[in-house]
């Protein structure tokens, strides 16, 4: 394998969908109450993405110096151990640096964007970044990955990306009418991303039993993943129906469409994984589980950008005490 490939392998493109469906839904809590702002939206991708390569490249220089997964199966099999030439290693080393160092400073221009408190919340997901990958037993090899993996994609990402578009970056946030759709679609869109890090674990299952590697499905057993992920999607719906139901949505039947049909999809997918054999296909339950991730969020965003949430005084104004003024009174 030449050094293009192992770079190809080692960045995976495709886990970037999952970062953009984040982007996604946060842009979406923010445009059912105000405009969004074109450049803090680019310089949001810019930032997931670099994080996200440099997190991937990062990962898999840790993998080889490790020996994780199918390098260390070819190991137990007795197949003879081949090193990773110098330049191998150097190059996986200086993408990641790179990669991270143009993240930082797109995190940079991004915080006078926003105020203290957005910039906790990235300033928290790089650290959680950070120990997820870091070290010879890193987190997203553990039972614990999927819940980084939910606090990275899910709350902390949404809110953060909401955060970026308000207009005054402190205090009137934190009104429960602008705040609320952020943190709803945060626990809704932190499950999908969980099945996605089951999905990989539930594929990766047997390259994880023969080499020793505790993810959550090797912990935990493949039917208590498969569980797992069916629980994880219909918890999905109800998170969303609770958003519709309390926030004042004026097409709440057509919001609902949107988790509907994901969580539909989401069971389509629990089926196929019932079915899979381990033989990598295009069309894994990793794949399909990141696609449905990806639908949301594009659904999300299309939706709630035509439709939205009323304005304060609209919400006033359908509120359910204003039905007295249709009483007559003698």
């Amino acid at each position: 394998m030449n050094l293009f490939e192992i770079l190809k392998r080692s960045l995976r493109i495709s886990s970037l969908a999952l970062g953009s469906a984040t982007i996604m839904v946060g842009l979406a809590a923010a445009v059912i109450r105000q405009t969004i702002s074109p450049l803090p939206v680019l310089l949001c991708f810019l930032f997931v993405w670099t994080a996200q390569l440099a997190s991937n490249c990062y990962g898999s220089l840790n993998e080889r110096h490790n020996r994780y997964g199918s390098l260390a199966l070819e190991d137990q099999q007795g197949m003879p151990k081949v090193k990773d030439s110098k330049e191998v290693y150097t190059m996986l080393r200086d993408v990641s640096y790179t990669m991270a160092v143009i993240s930082l400073t797109i995190g940079v221009v991004l915080a006078g964007y926003t105020g203290v408190l957005a910039f906790m919340i990235g300033a928290v997901i790089l650290i959680l970044a950070y120990i997820n990958i870091q070290g010879p037993a890193p987190l997203n090899r553990t039972p614990f990955g999927p819940l980084i993996t939910y606090l990275l994609f899910g709350p902390l990402g949404i809110v953060g990306v909401s955060l970026l578009q308000t207009d005054d970056a402190t205090l009137t946030f934190f009104d429960w009418f602008d705040l609320a759709p952020a943190v709803f679609l945060g626990c809704a869109f932190g499950l999908l991303a969980v099945n996605v890090h089951l999905a990989v674990n539930y594929t990766e299952y047997r390259q994880d039993l023969l080499a020793h590697r505790p993810s959550f499905t090797v912990s935990c057993g493949r039917k208590a993943t498969r569980i797992f992920f069916l629980v994880n999607g219909f918890l999905v719906w109800v998170i969303f129906y609770g958003m519709i139901t309390t926030t004042y949505f004026q097409q709440p039947w057509l919001d609902l469409l949107i988790p509907t049909f994901c969580t539909l999809f989401n069971c389509w997918i629990w089926y196929r994984m019932r079915k899979f054999d381990g033989v990598r296909s295009r069309w894994n339950p990793y794949s399909l589980s990141l696609l449905n991730a990806f639908i949301f969020g594009i659904l999300i965003l299309s939706v709630f950008s035509i439709i939205g949430q009323p304005e304060p005084d609209i919400r006033d104004s359908i509120e359910p005490t204003d039905v007295t003024e249709f009483l007559v009174i003698d």
